[in-house]
């Protein structure tokens, strides 16, 4: 392998084994070594991206290093655990916070005990306080809120911990740090601004789905941060110009679209099942956004005995709303004939890819989905037709290289008749070659080296 000429850049995927992160991570650290660059990854799944590194022999390239995922993580005696409750416990009544303060539900023996407490503990801290060492960054920050544990939001802060942790035990810094899923951290400020306390390195990130530039999110505030990637253009185009001193990547939004060496039993049980009939494929994370109800609308619409309808993904039924939910339900428990679901993660996209390639066009119909998808990118490279929601990114760029059809998101009479006028006339190579030209991997690594170089400058 040739040596790494290139600064290094540490890739943090602060989640595995869902969607697509782990081959977005696998590209990007491919493009980056491809491109000369060091390559650091924090990765919870490290497994997972050697495998499929290893389809490209890149498994053990020089210029990658593997981060300890569990630097971070403290394992404390039963002693110090002890001691450091006493210590906050003591803080509290040092600094009269409200968690020291006797209220009137409390009972008459707590109440005296922390008037007693108040006058005693102060004075003894102030005398031993000089002695003690100082807090870290992180054990002097408050709790994590409630809410954005609920709502599945990763912290912040403990991400900039465990980036930190893994650092100082790697044998060299990375001149920057790329945040791969943005979209999936609390937007607190308070979080954000102990980001920089716990790791000042210089970073960048992938930002899916932005709030607005009317409305920045805070870690635009911080001075580590550099810039941003985004895959909408309009949006690119509106941050660049509410925060020119940052540097706005916008990402063609490419895809994996290798096959496996051998045909997927998965793939074999759809050809039986299909018997000829023309597939229509749906997968991905099936969730709100895959317009259910619609699709099950559509099914029941179709000729049974022209149309063959398959789901590929996992369910996150938390998602659904009632109508959602109920024609999942009406699908798997009485599927129609001329109906096949796999409600399952496949662990290998080469798996998922070979589904597609089998099948006639991709049902992309998604509800209220404005944002990019890699869908249209499969769909050119395995050269199969795909529909799309008229009225948002995707279906404006599937109607622009004329790759498919795009119909309104609720309309299932358009879906259906939009499924027979791509029978009856099917989109010339050329055109998905248009669209691979512009959105390919080369057009991805150009962008990405050139925005490192921007960060870094």
């Amino acid at each position: 392998m040739t040596a790494a000429h290139g600064p290094d850049v540490l890739l943090y995927n602060p989640l595995s084994g869902h969607g697509h992160l782990d081959s977005w991570l696998a590209m990007f650290v491919r493009l980056l070594l491809q491109r000369g660059h060091g390559v650091q990854v924090l990765t919870p799944g490290p497994q997972a991206l050697l495998d499929r590194l290893a389809q490209d022999g890149l498994k053990r390239h020089s210029a990658l290093r593997l981060l300890d995922w569990d630097a971070a993580r403290e394992n404390p005696s039963r002693v110090r655990r002890l001691l450091k409750t006493c210590r906050t416990a003591a803080e509290n009544y040092h600094q009269r916070t409200p968690a020291s303060i006797p209220t009137p539900e409390m009972s008459p023996v707590r109440r005296l005990k922390k008037r007693l407490l108040q006058g005693v503990v102060p004075p003894v801290y102030g005398l031993v306080a000089p002695w003690l060492p100082p807090r870290s960054a992180w054990d002097a920050l408050p709790p994590y809120d409630a809410q954005d544990v609920a709502a599945g939001l990763l912290d912040p802060a403990q991400a900039a911990w465990r980036i930190a942790a893994a650092v100082a035990s790697a044998p060299r810094p990375p001149a920057l740090v790329c945040v791969m899923y943005m979209d999936m951290f609390s937007l607190s400020p308070a979080r954000w601004q102990a980001w920089e306390q716990l790791c000042p390195l210089s970073w960048t990130g992938v930002r899916f789905v932005p709030s607005a530039p009317e409305r920045l999110e805070p870690y635009y505030s911080l001075q580590s941060l550099r810039g941003m990637c985004l895959l909408d253009e309009r949006e690119r185009d509106a941050y660049a110009a509410a925060l020119p001193g940052l540097d706005f990547a916008l990402l063609p939004d490419t895809t994996f679209s290798s096959l496996p060496e051998v045909e997927p039993p998965l793939v074999a049980t759809i050809r039986a099942r299909a018997r000829g009939r023309r597939v229509v494929f749906l997968g991905g994370s099936i969730g709100g956004q895959k317009n259910l109800a619609r699709w099950e609308g559509l099914i029941r619409r179709a000729d049974p005995a022209r149309w063959f309808f398959v789901m590929v993904g996992e369910v996150h039924a938390h998602s659904l709303n009632a109508e959602e939910a109920a024609a999942l339900e009406r699908l798997t428990t009485a599927p129609p004939e001329h109906f096949l679901a796999h409600a399952a993660y496949l662990d290998d996209e080469r798996d998922f890819n070979a589904v597609i390639a089998a099948s006639s066009v991709i049902f992309a119909v998604y509800k209220r989905f404005a944002i990019s998808s890699n869908m249209p990118g499969k769909a050119a490279a395995l050269e199969r037709p795909i529909l799309a929601a008229s009225g948002f990114l995707m279906g404006d760029r599937v109607t622009r290289y004329g790759i498919g059809r795009a119909v309104p998101e609720d309309d299932e009479a358009a879906m259906l008749a939009a499924l027979e006028d791509l029978a009856a006339h099917p989109v010339p190579p050329a055109r998905f070659a248009a669209y691979r030209a512009d959105f390919s991997q080369d057009r991805l690594a150009d962008v990405l080296t050139a925005h490192v170089r921007q960060c870094l400058e």
